[in-house]
């Protein structure tokens, strides 16, 4: 594989992770599994034909939401001040309280990557993956980690992860576009 095609997926994968995760974001309640993610019990039409305990449970839900973006912010806001130390304290004690929210997760990686343990991020990465299938995130952090180590199919595999998660991902794509320009390379 041509130098030009690896330093162009890491960098795609590099802006893929740290981009989003350094911006403002606006999570929308598709991306999070209210049983898994909140701590919020099951689906709440479970309930039969009683819908009266509706509007609360999707109050307490919208709620446990806006809190886990508030965390999330909060400590992307110390991570953007170069505040590690107080990022890395906040989310370890984020973990503790939510141990099966899958974002937390993904803020460890961050700040494991920030100080190059790429083991210990590759384990937070997988334990989000592990708790949320879908978590897009995690997956292109794996993928990354993956095609730094020169693990080609395993960083395929992800990226593919990706797509199937959602399939307007563009990250996605220009993954595995280079994996493809990379078997074509070394077909030849």
């Amino acid at each position: 594989m041509s130098n030009f095609v690896k330093n162009k997926i890491t960098y795609v994968l590099s802006i893929a992770l740290l981009l989003p995760l350094s911006m403002s974001l606006s999570v929308n309640a598709a991306s999070f599994n209210t049983t898994e993610n909140t701590g919020i019990g099951g689906n709440p039409f479970e309930l039969g034909n009683d819908f009266s305990g509706l509007d609360v449970e999707q109050d307490r839900q919208k709620q446990a939401l806006e809190k886990v973006k508030r965390n999330y912010l909060s400590v992307m806001d110390l991570v953007k001040k170069k505040n590690y130390q107080e990022a890395s304290s906040k989310v370890s004690a984020l973990i503790e309280q939510a141990p099966n929210q899958s974002i937390y997760y993904n803020l460890q990686a961050l700040l494991q990557l920030m100080d190059k343990d790429q083991p210990a991020a590759e384990q937070s990465f997988t334990r989000a993956v592990e708790l949320n299938t879908r978590n897009s995130q995690a997956l292109l952090g794996l993928a990354k980690l993956a095609l730094d180590s020169q693990q080609w199919d395993k960083a395929e595999e992800y990226a593919n992860k990706v797509l199937a998660v959602n399939p307007y991902e563009a990250k996605g794509y220009v993954c595995v576009k280079g994996f493809e320009a990379q078997r074509y390379e070394n077909s030849r």
